[in-house]
């Protein structure tokens, strides 16, 4: 009896405090994953996410809610877009973004191969892994597959959904120019562009959003993750929009995670600079040591090296084979840097 078997779970986490977490037996470790890119700020909350759980958790959507309201105010202002639905994670993020893209648009969709956007019917359809959709059977119709870097059928779609950069396949980086065709065809085209930014959005690249770096703008962008500091929330924006009644959450937009993203959002982006620095220089010392295939963009790094580094005083994120994915937090210090570096040099 107790929980289903989904996870493979070998330290236990009793305590964490700015980059590092502490296990129940008093370890210590530097966190270079920072709970999957969730806390991008640290192990540490806002004074007035405390102030908020004082005076109301969630109200429901059924009435109005001031700290809603003014983060719906922040990140449309800082996106561009008109409109925004608050959910509770990336795959719900996603599953608005598909419905609202179904309405809009049409039922033939296009998605990338080893592209992931989450474990719910929907979201799961259009992930390109085999591996984790073969034991549910039939999914969603109308979606077709292609090579992150093809431009195949794009013509003929109504949607085509992906990630700027691959983040659970291992940080893989789009093509030269590749991202800025796929903007332009689907405009040709009438082919409504859904970014999956759930794990390059919030800053993660050195920019809010990572289609910035490349002067295009997607119909629909979903961000999760790192946007509330730990706090679930997930956030679709898009200037197209839904009538009364056609999508809904009960604690999607709840008031302390609404609190937690607007603090956590002013500071991000007063950070993006520091972001992208912070990522030169970490890349940059990966690449003097014996790794290999070192990319990303800001604090979103890939490697590949075969090395079992939470035994050392780090965790980091093992996608299979030998790939290390790192997505630290963004106040992890450039000591700090050097110190997982050090550990990753000691570790060849």
């Amino acid at each position: 009896m107790g929980l289903m078997n989904t996870y493979n779970k070998e330290i236990e986490i009793v305590k964490g405090e700015g980059c590092y977490v502490t296990d129940k037996d008093g370890k210590k470790y530097l966190d270079l994953i920072g709970g999957i890119g969730t806390c991008t700020l640290g192990y540490n909350v806002h004074d007035e996410v405390y102030e908020q759980m004082k005076k109301i958790v969630n109200t429901s959507n059924l009435y109005k809610s001031p700290s809603q309201e003014k983060l719906a105010e922040l990140i449309c202002n800082i996106s561009g877009y008109k409109h925004c639905f608050f959910s509770n994670s990336g795959t719900e993020s996603v599953e608005c973004a598909l419905k609202l893209a179904k309405k809009h648009g049409g039922d033939k969709i296009i998605a990338m191969k080893n592209g992931f956007h989450g474990r719910t019917i929907g979201s799961l359809s259009v992930t390109g892994k085999d591996k984790i959709k073969k034991p549910f059977g039939k999914l969603l119709d109308g979606i077709n597959f292609i090579d992150f870097g093809s431009l195949d059928g794009i013509k003929e779609a109504d949607v085509l959904i992906m990630e700027p950069i691959q983040g659970e396949a291992g940080v893989i980086m789009p093509p030269d120019n590749y991202l800025e065709e796929v903007s332009k065809l689907c405009k040709e085209n009438n082919t409504l562009l859904i970014f999956d930014e759930v794990q390059t959005g919030a800053g993660r690249t050195g920019k809010f959003f990572c289609f910035e770096h490349y002067g295009i703008k997607p119909d629909i962008v979903t961000i999760a993750k790192g946007v509330a500091n730990g706090f679930p929330i997930g956030i679709t924006l898009s200037n197209l929009d839904f009538e009364k009644g056609e999508h809904g959450t009960t604690y999607g937009g709840n008031d302390v995670s609404c609190v937690s993203a607007y603090h956590t959002i002013k500071k991000i982006n007063s950070m993006l600079d520091e972001i992208s620095s912070k990522g030169e220089y970490f890349m940059n010392g990966l690449k003097k040591l014996n790794v290999t295939n070192v990319r990303g963009k800001g604090l979103m790094i890939g490697f590949d090296m075969d090395v079992k580094c939470e035994l050392e005083g780090i965790l980091v994120n093992k996608i299979g084979g030998n790939i290390i994915r790192l997505l630290p937090p963004y106040v992890i210090s450039y000591k700090e840097i050097d110190m997982a570096l050090n550990i990753f040099k000691e570790a060849q």
